[in-house]
């Protein structure tokens, strides 16, 4: 092998709805269930609403088990009554994750459900077809009891009214008929009235202004906010006072209809902008810094938060310390949250070598926010802070098709013994570098490389892994390398494009592979459908699967259900994760990083990781000899511990690399 997300926390969807009906839930039972395709997970509806649809409405579904379009389709099927009499429907769903569908409320669907003063009230399930294995499944139906409106007019009960808040915070509002964006409508918050500054006697007229009122959850209409914008009276402290009313502003499909409440009256203390507290003590290259507090403004050019910093650096390599004073911009995220990414671009990356120092900053911070012309200098507040050395993480991705092809293994139901096994053994030829894989996007940092684990290799040649980054990074200067997907300036080079592990392409070490080892099929044949074995399955989980330690255990024939489980975990992880281990260390500008055309150790090594493909045999990659993970030999590890430097060590002996 040459070296060449969304998912909304949707709160408060209605699981049970009234029980008004006396329904024949049995009518939703699954149709079509078992199939062919054991392994798949179960599917799980669990929530849906919002209880009040309008044409144009998103209807949200939470649950589990839904598929990729990639696989098959998620349909929404409907049976109780709606007002022309009884409804017995299905729609297909929209995939947004495997967690979350949604369905529109079109022109069809609200005359079906009766038009305005409709409704339906009834059960609804999740039905998926599988239509690459041939099955389907079905979840448990729900019920669900949902009213149709034409339009919305919004009312006010309470206002989060006579406290104290900071520019950007959002102000809370009780009512009902609120609009939930997207096709329906949105709903507005017009603000106006009167500011007067600490700082200035008299009153300065506020215009009004309308700002979206968003919803406390994705379907709840009784509560929502509107962010007190810096645009209504600036970024200076003082006090406001003025009126509100909200605003329906129905979207085309309902006419484009608006209603407006009579005002209510409000009055808010606006605090001066200030820091509260950073969000961790140290940081290094690629990671942000989380800075909490008060008034911080952004997201729009007219305004912008920046913080002055000065003190004193102490190197941790040569024990020296240098002043520093500079200016950071930093992220706006929101009122009350900005945040910092360490670079090399900006005045702190011009004064410290992210890349190579490391030490400890003693200073202060003060906060600076401007908007137009006018420009605020909260209070300084003292600063200490470490600046870690470089560290690489490395988000390892496991595509829904990893999952469809664990299926064909039989370990469906212990993919995540799978993912955990991978992980440690991709992790174990990096022992002493400053490099850590991760099974989720990472939040504290910004420059990260990924890779993607999927099933069949989309390049059609078989391959077991693909590093698709262009050309070699020596020296690890990029930091953001994607293994995976389709790289186009690759497919340029006529080389393949798709990158990442496919772990299909395992089943060569099988019956019939060209590089079959009976090895294989002794471990995997128990659980293989398409051999005869039976996947592995709810019972088996119930009675536990132990734990290897040595791989030797598992190069002899087990009869124990369980221990053959364990080894088959075993052997597909550490599989997987050399293989990953393998093309990271490509990515990082292996074999030898100063050789452009030397992507692999020349000649065969035993357990010597970044041979050939051909020089590394199914039992050095399962580990089932005894004699441990292949490792990076002894000039590569020493590069790679010199670009990532880490205060661990690891002293294993390693084979020469020339």
């Amino acid at each position: 092998m040459r070296a060449i997300r969304r998912s909304a926390a949707w709160r408060g969807l209605a699981s049970v709805g009234a029980p008004v009906l006396a329904l024949a839930l049995a009518s939703c039972a699954p149709a079509t269930i078992e199939g062919s395709d054991p392994w798949v997970a179960p599917v799980f509806l669990t929530g849906i609403g919002p209880s009040i649809v309008l044409p144009g409405t998103t209807i949200r579904m939470e649950g589990d088990g839904f598929l990729d379009p990639m696989y098959g389709t998620n349909a929404v099927h409907w049976v109780g009554n709606a007002r022309n009499g009884r409804f017995d429907e299905v729609f297909e769903a929209r995939f947004v994750d495997a967690k979350h569908l949604e369905l529109d409320v079109t022109d069809a669907l609200f005359r079906t459900l009766g038009g305005d003063g409709g409704g339906f009230a009834g059960a609804v399930r999740i039905e998926v077809e599988n239509k690459r294995a041939g099955s389907s499944r079905a979840s448990e139906p729900i019920k669900y009891e949902a009213a149709v409106a034409q339009e919305l007019r919004p009312t006010i009960t309470a206002l989060d009214s006579a406290t104290s808040i900071y520019v950007n915070d959002p102000v809370q509002i009780e009512g009902d008929g609120f609009l939930l964006g997207g096709g329906e409508g949105t709903t507005f918050a017009r603000v106006g009235g009167c500011f007067y500054p600490t700082d200035a006697p008299g009153c300065i007229a506020v215009e009004t202004l309308e700002i979206p009122v968003e919803p406390e959850t994705p379907t709840t209409r009784t509560r929502g906010a509107f962010t007190y914008s810096f645009k209504l009276s600036g970024i200076r402290p003082g006090l406001f006072r003025g009126s509100l009313e909200i605003v329906n502003r129905h979207g085309d499909a309902a006419g484009g209809v608006t209603y407006i409440t009579p005002p209510s009256q409000i009055e808010l203390t606006i605090a001066p902008s200030r820091i509260t507290e950073l969000g961790s003590n140290s940081a290094s290259l690629g990671q942000f810094v989380d800075i909490r507090g008060g008034g911080f403004v952004g997201g729009d050019d007219s305004a912008l938060t920046l913080l002055e910093v000065s003190g004193d650096f102490t190197s941790n390599d040569s024990g020296n310390t240098r002043a520093i004073d500079v200016v950071l911009v930093p992220e706006y995220v929101s009122g009350r949250h900005v945040r910092y990414v360490m670079n090399e671009e900006d005045g702190l990356g011009q004064e410290i070598n992210l890349r190579r120092e490391s030490g400890h900053f003693s200073g202060k911070a003060r906060l600076v926010t401007r908007y137009g012309e006018e420009e605020r200098t909260a209070d300084e507040v003292p600063l200490s802070f470490e600046i870690a050395p470089l560290r690489q993480m490395v988000t390892v991705v496991f595509l829904p098709s990893y999952v469809e092809s664990l299926g064909r293994f039989g370990l469906r139901a212990v993919d995540d013994l799978v993912r955990e096994q991978t992980l440690r053994t991709a992790m174990t030829p990096y022992v002493g570098v400053n490099l850590q894989f991760i099974p989720e996007l990472p939040e504290d940092f910004a420059l990260y490389s990924v890779v993607e684990i999927s099933g069949k290799d989309p390049n059609n040649q078989g391959l077991f892994g693909y590093d698709n980054t262009p050309g070699k990074d020596t020296n690890n200067l990029r930091l953001t390398d994607r293994i995976g997907g389709v790289n186009a300036q690759t497919q340029q080079d006529n080389y393949p494009g798709y990158g990442g592990v496919f772990i299909e392409s395992f089943f060569e070490f099988g019956h019939g592979g060209e590089i079959a080892e009976p090895l294989f099929d002794q471990i995997f044949d128990p659980f293989r459908p398409a051999r005869g074995g039976t996947p592995v399955n709810a019972n088996d989980l119930t009675r536990g699967v132990p734990e290897v330690t040595d791989g030797r255990d598992c190069a002899q024939k087990l009869r124990a259900r369980p221990n053959q489980i364990a080894c088959a975990v075993w052997v597909l992880g550490n599989v997987i994760g050399s293989t990953l281990s393998h093309e990271v260390g490509h990515s990082l500008g292996l074999a030898n990083p100063y050789d452009p055309n030397e992507f692999h150790n020349l000649g065969d090594q035993p357990l010597r990781l970044m041979d050939s493909g051909g020089s590394r045999p199914f039992a050095e990659r399962a580990d089932v000899e005894g004699n441990g993970t292949a490792v990076f030999c002894q000039e590569e590890y020493e590069y790679l511990r010199e670009i990532m430097p880490s205060g661990d060590a690891d002293e294993r002996d390693r084979p020469i690399c020339f």
